[in-house]
């Protein structure tokens, strides 16, 4: 009887599991669809685009030459102790947050074009200033002035600069090779550190100023490689605007922007946590595992996991939202830091470089695509200006965390180092701000609306 009664049973369930089974394939060939089609649309402005990403590796060696040896020059160079080096860098960050408050609006008033290339002007300038200094007060203002003014330009423009010759379709792709750029320049950072090391036989004042000059030269030539690129192909009401004054006021009353300046808070926490990472590693190495350890290497394992992370997960990303990848990626970083708590080794730390750097593949290009869908039309660079604040304010709290930590818990002098609980205490910090992220989700991510224009014409605004 029970054989009889359960037969009716799986003949129903089996049409039930054949129309799941369609449903899957459908939507597997619907994303599959929209995945040629977004690469197809990519590749429509080759030129223009080679350029860009030429550009974005250029200045983003720069930034990230300072970002990994800035607190080590100071330390190494002029004597500073560890809390006294993060400070440096903290203030550096804050300054180019306050910065960005500013050079925000130079597209509407410049130009996009114009404003990369004062940005890399002035760049260039200040990394100049402190290769050549001889004088500690004349490399820390250098730091605080144009090395800040100039990296809140130069970046976040250049990334913008982008998102004009790409389709909306195609901006995943476009943002995520964002992010595998930044990883190649890496790459190429870890290798030039050691490269450098090597040439000038360990002479700290030498090799450091060969890194800020080499950086000067990269700004510099970003500056001029923008004007190889022709004008905007998409999203165009920036350079409509080129000469008008956009009202910031009227952008922050928006409940938008109020759901994106939350957004960014709890982000500036986070990465206040995960800067740690590049900005102690060199010092936490040193003191666990001799001078001769290559920690440059663990900056290039952790970028080229983020490249093939990055690929291997690109067709998903059409499957999933942004926020939601945003959360699990800072998930994924938060718990890697874990790592460092077990017993020291080189094994360890790139175990922490793996798990880290898939963590990045989901969230740091999901950033900018999260920015695109949220922002009103007109207002993107506004928007992705603000994004400074999260990436450089978070340097204060993150350079003065880093010499903290390490001054107590992973001297340079003494026997007795705890290293682990540094990293324990960057683990408690960004494993709860990454579940805020989750249980705040209602709150904070942004309603799916039809983008509206920003700026409307006089005979809009008439009727």
């Amino acid at each position: 009887m029970e054989n009889e009664s359960s037969s009716p049973q799986k003949e129903e369930s089996a049409p039930l599991m054949d129309e799941k089974l369609k449903e899957s394939i459908n939507t597997l060939t619907h994303q599959l669809y929209h995945f040629q089609e977004a690469i197809i649309l990519f590749v429509q402005y080759p030129k223009e685009l080679v350029i860009l990403y030429t550009q974005l590796f250029l200045v983003s060696y720069s930034f990230g030459m300072v970002l990994s040896v800035l607190c080590a020059y100071f330390t190494d160079v002029w004597g500073t102790s560890d809390i006294e080096s993060g400070i440096i860098i903290g203030i550096y960050g804050l300054m180019t947050g306050i910065a960005s408050l500013v050079t925000g609006s130079f597209p509407y008033r410049f130009g996009v074009k114009t404003s990369i290339t004062i940005g890399g002007i002035i760049f260039s300038a200040g990394l100049t200033l402190i290769a050549i200094s001889e004088w500690f007060l004349v490399s820390v203002v250098s730091v605080y002035t144009l090395t800040a003014i100039g990296n809140s330009i130069s970046v976040p423009m250049t990334i913008f600069a982008i998102s004009l010759y790409t389709p909306e379709k195609s901006r995943i792709i476009a943002n995520s090779l964002v992010v595998i750029t930044f990883c190649v320049t890496f790459i190429f950072i870890g290798i030039g550190i050691s490269l450098f090391w090597e040439i000038f036989n360990d002479n700290a004042d030498y090799a450091y100023g060969a890194m800020f000059l080499s950086a000067a030269f990269t700004a510099l030539l970003s500056a001029g490689l923008i004007h190889f690129v022709g004008p905007p192909k998409y999203s165009q009401e920036t350079e409509h605007q080129e000469g008008k004054k956009l009202n910031i006021m009227d952008v922050f009353k928006t409940k938008t922007f109020m759901r994106y300046f939350v957004f960014l808070i709890l982000l500036t926490i986070l990465l206040g946590a995960f800067n740690t990472f590049p900005i102690s590693l060199g010092k936490y190495m040193t003191r666990e595992f001799g001078d001769d350890v290559n920690w440059g290497s663990i900056f290039t394992i952790q970028s080229i996991v983020t490249i093939v992370s990055i690929v291997a997960l690109s067709f998903f990303l059409f499957m999933i939202s942004s926020y939601t990848l945003i959360i699990f990626g800072c998930l994924i970083s938060a718990l890697s830091f874990y790592f460092f708590t077990l017993p020291p080794s080189y094994s360890m730390c790139v175990f922490f470089a793996i798990f880290y750097g898939v963590g990045c593949s989901l969230f740091q290009p999901r950033l900018y695509d999260y920015i695109l869908k949220v922002a009103p039309l007109g207002q993107e660079v506004v928007y992705f200006s603000f994004l400074v604040l999260p990436n450089n304010v978070s340097l204060l709290f993150a350079g003065i965390l880093s010499g903290v930590l390490l001054e107590e818990y992973c001297p340079e002098d003494g026997d007795e180092k705890e290293c682990w609980k540094m990293w324990m205490i960057i683990c408690a910090i960004a494993v709860p701000t990454a579940l805020i992220l989750v249980f705040t989700r209602s709150c904070i991510e942004e309603p799916q609306v039809e983008k509206k224009k920003a700026f409307e014409s006089d005979d809009d605004k008439a009727t």
